[in-house]
């Protein structure tokens, strides 16, 4: 599972903290996860994109998750990534 998750801290936090309030275990999270890459592939292109297909697959895992108790929660964490990008974005300037 690390190798899937590219070793990323923040990936390997989630997954265990996804285990817990599931009360699942890793081999749950793991369909799960091979489930959402699929869906991740039908969107992401290595060549454009600024960040791993790891990374592309843990939002596409937390927006299905947040999506799952209704469109406020999910519409909360893209609304708050924008301002962080654009926060970001205005560093670099």
């Amino acid at each position: 599972m690390a190798a899937d998750l590219d070793g990323l801290a923040l990936a390997l936090g989630q997954a265990g903290a996804f285990i817990v309030k599931h009360r699942g275990t890793l081999a749950a999270y793991r369909t799960r996860w091979q489930e959402q890459e699929k869906k991740v592939l039908e969107w992401f292109h290595e060549p454009t994109m600024n960040y791993p297909k790891s990374v592309a697959t843990i939002w596409q895992t937390s927006i299905e998750e947040l999506s799952e108790h209704g469109p406020l929660l999910a519409n909360c964490l893209l609304e708050n990534a924008l301002v962080a990008f654009s926060n970001l974005a205005s560093l670099r300037a």
